[in-house]
């Protein structure tokens, strides 16, 4: 009698792969740790990058202009815009009010005042007090013109991350924009010079003539490192200090060289 042995089958290797596209003029990357999820990571970056802008965007019909148009309290919103501005009142938080992300304005209907593109920090009155989020809904002062191009496109780094780990089971590391995210992966990605923590993201603002610095690069726990990039910029020489204080690591490109804030 032949003894017959029985051989498993070799499980595949599992290669990393990466993809680089553009969706409306943003730059997006997607690195999986899975070649054969490639496909669908990128159709969910794309997607989550697409329902961010058409929900936050300065066109009359998108959401958060719909939103601030009626004033109401308790309004429902999607869950991108739910992320957005709980990143947006989290933010308020953490530079203490100081953040200037859009203007305290009446609104017209059909004029949109700012792009789906980048977004400049007006000093104004605070045009992010009285917003409130709560479960599936959310509260934002009638007349309240909030540009928040920056914190969209981190919030759709973020979800999408988590997206392709929670389904597709394969560690990700997403950018879009500005910001940088990575779910599930053994080895935490740098980029831009930081390490992009666990469940959090970086990302990079290019300074304008009136900041000291050239590049601020700030490593977050949560989408707000993009506006924490941006008030980099507004604190000015400052900014070291106050990073510091608030426990965010960060690089700061300036005449005089790079600070690091750890």
């Amino acid at each position: 009698m032949d003894l017959v042995v029985l051989v498993p089958p070799e499980r595949p290797v599992r290669q990393p792969a990466s993809c680089y596209f553009l969706v409306r003029g943003v730059d997006v990357s997607v690195k999986v740790d899975d070649a054969r999820w490639l496909p669908r990571a990128r159709r969910l970056a794309r997607q989550s990058l697409l329902s961010a802008e058409t929900a936050t965007c300065a066109s009359y019909d998108s959401e958060l202009v719909r939103l601030r148009a009626t004033g109401a309290r308790g309004v429902p919103v999607s869950p991108v815009l739910a992320d957005v501005l709980r990143s947006l009142v989290g933010a308020r938080e953490l530079t203490g009010g100081g953040l200037r992300g859009g203007r305290a304005s009446a609104v017209a209907a059909g004029s949109p005042t700012a792009s789906c593109g980048g977004a400049a920090w007006p000093r104004a009155a605070d045009p992010w007090a009285g917003i409130d989020v709560a479960e599936g809904s959310a509260t934002v002062p009638a007349g309240r013109s909030l540009e928040v191009p920056a914190l969209a496109a981190a919030v759709a780094a973020a979800r999408a991350a988590t997206e392709v780990l929670q389904v597709l089971g394969t560690g990700a590391y997403v950018v879009i924009g500005g910001t940088a995210a990575a779910r599930g992966l053994a080895l935490p990605p740098v980029v831009w010079g930081l390490e992009v923590p666990p469940g959090g993201t970086v990302s990079r603002v290019a300074g304008s003539a009136s900041s000291p610095w050239s590049e601020a690069v700030v490593a977050w726990s949560g989408p707000e490192s993009a506006a924490l990039a941006q008030a980099a910029h507004s604190w000015g020489t400052e900014a070291p200090q106050r990073l510091h204080a608030l426990g965010a690591r960060a690089r700061l490109s300036g005449p005089g060289g790079e600070v690091l804030v750890a």
